[in-house]
């Protein structure tokens, strides 16, 4: 029997990170976007995992799952991590919070995804939050979808649709911002 052989490969491109700023508090932020996407506590992804592995899912029955847990601004959380419970251990901004929020759609990745499967690397979407210096204003960090998504493989429906999440991802992050 023959060893296994592997091939790595580097692609090498440009991604854009967003920082958008506002004067509103840390817990305004964090409740606007839970009021939007659900909180961790009704997450829905695990429901549609067993609905998944369940015995004859369907496209129509999956679509019919997910649209319960998606929220006004066409988003459901995923998944989040507070960073804040472990930073302050190592040093690392000290008093101030902040959380990377896992948050999609799963029928708008199904458009990218259509056109690139490797897509997914950057399916669901992220977003940083991060509580401002002496608990001034708040940060939310993202990167654009289309800088990951077609960062290498530009068919032009890729790039469309990836400009696509790109705006839907703004319109929450103004929600949740302004």
């Amino acid at each position: 029997m023959s060893s296994p052989v592997t091939t790595r490969i580097e692609d090498t491109f440009t991604s854009k990170r967003v920082t958008i700023k506002t004067t509103r508090s840390f817990d305004e932020v964090t409740a606007r976007l839970y009021n939007s996407i659900g909180t961790p506590g009704d997450a829905g992804w695990p429901t549609i995992v067993t609905y998944l592995e369940g015995p004859s899912p369907t496209k129509e029955g999956f679509v019919a799952t997910a649209k319960q847990y998606i929220g006004p601004e066409l988003f459901m959380l995923f998944w989040e991590i507070d960073h804040s419970l472990w930073t302050p251990l190592y040093g690392i901004a000290p008093g101030q919070r902040i959380k990377r929020v896992v948050l999609g759609n799963p029928m708008s990745a199904a458009t990218v995804m259509a056109h690139e499967v490797k897509a997914g690397l950057a399916a669901p979407a992220e977003i940083l939050i991060l509580e401002g210096a002496g608990g001034e204003g708040t940060e939310v960090i993202f990167q654009l979808f289309s800088s990951l998504a077609a960062g290498v493989e530009k068919s032009e429906e890729l790039v469309k649709a990836s400009l696509n999440l790109d705006a839907k991802v703004q319109h929450l992050v103004d929600h949740i911002t302004l």
